[in-house]
């Protein structure tokens, strides 16, 4: 039975003790050489030494691991009011992505949630079907070249550069393609120093010009100057009456945004913040659960296999579209097992504005928390063959009898992801389009490491060879 806090048990509750177990830490830094190294591996470890609860510090600050999906469900579902995204780790992301839906809390961010909320309804995206696949194909010519000369492919890179010309032609309606490695190169150097400032005391050195805060500085000017060119053309078209109601995206939602009381439009910064904000979120995720399953693919063929006759028998030699989606169950299902093993998010930050009591243990105001989707994921109570990559326990018939939240790699909770219908979507069009015409082999001997930045990316380059599968 789970325990959770007086509230949702009552006299049931069993009694509270003390402390959850803790593993030896250093005397100034506590446990922070763990998270330095693979976090997400060091979380698996803690796990399966100390089980569903563990305590940690980080120098000064105290912090509780949840991996239990009753504890998870407590802490972002029943009692999700109790804990904020008032935490380190966000406030580092902000350097970056600003205010915007991602990082922003309270009224701010149900204001912007809501008014973005329309463009990711799951009948909404639907409409993006042509130009996902639209763009997978332009990878697919390229590929062609690839598979006639025997070159090799970072799969990682050009999953990374898809996906952002989809997000851009979707949401933000332009194309980026003579920028996209520009832009490409810019977020990576971002994301890495935002790993490193949340890794370490970087609060003084943040504000000298540091090699390594001018680089940072450098890459954000990228990213801004783009991402503000993008809204001033939008605003341009605007001012010369150049979009009609059925083109609108998300960009136009932004920009037409009136407050209620003032009637003013959204403020610069917030909606550059906004922008921004689709922009990482809107493919790094994606990028990574579609680079993770190419590599899942590979070491796997026995799947590969079945995958590729799912595809020839409900496509044949036609390009998949949208109206395929019912059909292509096998392909959803590889998707939804890649993310189970290399969920993009990987762990989920919390911090407890009044006391409460998850797993039997006090949890006090202000408490850190942390939720790991990699453990929870492969937690031996609820997964047969945790580390094995089998597609068919999310077939509908076996999903029927799963916890809730023993898999939840777009979050759950009145924060879930925004575009996760987007996300699935883009996907299973992108898988089935590309491997419906290859087979993508890794280089002999590839053994690639999962890296937890704020994302899970490939720690070093995928390479694949690209094999035509009608045999020229």
């Amino acid at each position: 039975m789970s325990i959770l806090t007086s509230k949702t048990l009552g006299a049931a509750q069993p009694s509270v003790r003390k402390r959850a177990p803790s593993p030896p830490a250093d005397f100034i830094l506590g446990h922070m050489r763990g998270m330095r190294g693979n976090a997400a591996k060091y979380m698996m470890s803690l796990y399966r030494e100390y089980g569903d609860v563990v305590r940690l510090r980080f120098g000064p600050l105290r912090a509780h691991v949840f991996f239990h999906p009753d504890q998870v469900q407590h802490i972002l579902v029943r009692n999700v009011e109790n804990f904020s995204k008032d935490v380190r780790g966000y406030h580092k992301i902000r350097a970056l992505a600003g205010l915007g839906m991602l990082t922003g809390d309270g009224e701010l961010w149900r204001r912007q949630r809501k008014l973005a909320q329309p463009a990711f309804m799951a009948r909404r995206v639907l409409v993006f079907g042509d130009i996902i696949c639209e763009c997978a194909q332009d990878l697919a010519t390229k590929w062609s070249t690839s598979a006639d000369n025997g070159q090799v492919v970072d799969i990682s890179a050009d999953m990374m550069h898809l996906t952002l010309r989809v997000i851009c032609r979707t949401m933000l309606g332009t194309d980026i393609e003579n920028d996209v490695t520009e832009i490409g190169d810019a977020i990576t150097v971002c994301l890495e120093d935002i790993l490193f400032r949340i890794q370490y005391a970087t609060e003084f050195t943040d504000m000298l010009p540091t090699p390594r805060v001018r680089r940072f500085q450098k890459a954000l000017s990228v990213l801004d100057s783009k991402m503000k060119k993008i809204i001033d053309d939008r605003r341009r078209e605007h001012a010369e009456g150049k979009r009609e109601a059925a083109q609108q995206d998300l960009l136009d939602a932004f920009l037409l945004a009136r407050d209620e009381q003032t009637g003013e439009g959204m403020p610069e910064k917030q909606l550059l913040d906004e922008v921004k904000t689709i922009f990482l979120a809107g493919h790094e995720t994606t990028a990574n659960m579609l680079s993770w399953t190419w590599y899942l693919l590979s070491k796997h063929p026995h799947v590969a296999r079945k995958l590729h006759e799912e595809l020839d028998t409900v496509l044949g030699d036609r390009p998949p579209t949208a109206a395929d989606l019912p059909r292509l169950t096998y392909t959803r299902m590889v998707l939804q097992e890649s993310m189970r093993l290399r969920p993009p998010v990987w762990a989920t930050e919390r911090r407890a504005i009044n006391d409460d009591v998850i797993g039997g243990y006090p949890i006090p105001k202000g408490e850190f928390i942390l939720v790991c989707q990699y453990v929870t994921h492969r937690h031996a109570d609820f997964w047969e063959n945790p580390d094995g990559f089998d597609p068919e326990r999310f077939a509908d018939d076996r999903q029927e009898s799963m916890h809730k939240l023993q898999y939840f790699p777009f979050g759950v909770g009145p924060r879930i992801c925004i575009g996760n219908h987007f996300a699935m979507l883009e996907g299973i069009l992108i898988l089935a389009t590309l491997a419906q015409k290859y087979r993508l082999d890794l280089l002999p001997g590839s053994d690639i490491e999962p890296e937890p930045v704020i994302t899970l990316r490939p720690k070093t380059p995928i390479r694949v060879t690209v094999h035509r599968r009608d045999g020229r």
